[in-house]
């Protein structure tokens, strides 16, 4: 899935979700209550239209977390509180949009007319009569499916094949034919079939999906604007404890990935990590400071290329 809103349009929403809780707190907890919880009182343009356009200065805690969410899913731009922004917002998003209100904003759609199309914009004359059954996208739950899917991966967990193909913008049996067809590792469990994170990340990068930026070499962060200046950036495979195939793993002036038989032995390093990448589940021999190992990957980093040719000319004096 690729999201297609516009900021407005997810303004718009997120402000129609503020709207029903806000009337919710009305019902329940007596008329007021919602305007209270705004910091509203009964002068302002909200109090007298209940629209959501008339929000000026709407909740800004549930605005920071869909920030945060819609930049993971639209830059991959890690944040330590994700976990609990895609289960809150989750939970108010199911708990104010519920069918019953969705059901109410078709029946509205169906009776008024759009207006203008595009709809007029917040700013604009007009906004104040747009029928609230237009601010309802879908948005703020394409968002969470998208952020729970990639949260899967980023945590190493399993995914189903639905999950999968949301996440590579692809249909749900093409995920499956690939799985059937060996393309990546999967399992069949109560007739549903599922894929290991580190299995099936390699085919999903093929399709286009942009692992997490959780750190150029998996500990420090990786300025997501680097991404927009011109700079190369290769995906890195990143073993569970946060190492990265680097030029570190170098053993006897040769990287050694794969197990068994078939392991491979590279020469030059950029030729070993494109074999990497081919692989179903990347594993290499590592050397952390003279101790040899085995590791595999269970996600891909961005690295700028500079950073490792940088690495590799640290190693020659070393090496020589």
């Amino acid at each position: 899935m690729r999201l297609t809103h516009t900021s407005d349009q997810l303004d718009r929403e997120v402000k129609l979700l503020v709207t029903e809780v806000a009337s919710l707190a009305d019902v329940v907890m007596g008329e007021g209550a919602g305007l209270r919880a705004l910091g509203l009182d009964e002068s302002s343009d909200f109090a007298q239209t209940r629209h959501p356009d008339d929000l000026a200065d709407y909740s800004q805690a549930i605005w920071d977390r869909v920030h945060r969410v819609e930049r993971y899913v639209r830059e991959q731009c890690w944040s330590d509180s994700l976990d609990t922004d895609v289960r809150l917002l989750e939970h108010a998003a199911t708990r104010a949009f519920s069918e019953v209100v969705i059901r109410g904003y078709e029946e509205e759609r169906f009776s008024h007319p759009q207006p203008k199309n595009p709809l007029p914009g917040s700013w604009e004359d007009g906004a104040g009569d747009v029928s609230l059954g237009f601010f309802h996208l879908g948005i703020l739950a394409e968002l969470v499916a998208l952020a729970s899917a990639r949260l899967k991966v980023d945590r190493g967990e399993r995914l189903t094949m639905a999950e999968i193909a949301l996440l590579a913008d692809v249909k749900e049996a093409t995920v499956v034919t690939n799985a059937h067809r060996k393309n990546f590792a999967s399992v069949e469990e109560d007739n549903r079939r599922y894929a290991e994170a580190r299995d099936v990340l390699p085919w999903l990068v093929k399709y286009g999906y942009r692992p997490t930026l959780k750190g150029g070499h998996a500990t420090e962060p990786m300025p997501a604007e680097r991404a927009d200046a011109g700079i190369a950036l290769l995906f890195v495979p990143v073993a569970n404890d946060g190492a990265w195939f680097g030029p570190q793993c170098r053993l006897d002036g040769r990287y050694v990935i794969g197990n068994g038989k078939t392991e491979r032995r590279f020469e030059d390093y950029f030729a070993a990590l494109a074999a990497l990448v081919e692989m179903p589940t990347p594993r290499w021999r590592t050397n952390d400071n003279g101790v040899r190992g085995m590791a595999f990957g269970v996600r891909f980093d961005r690295v700028a290329r500079n950073d490792i040719e940088r690495s590799l000319a640290e190693l020659v004096p070393r090496l020589g």
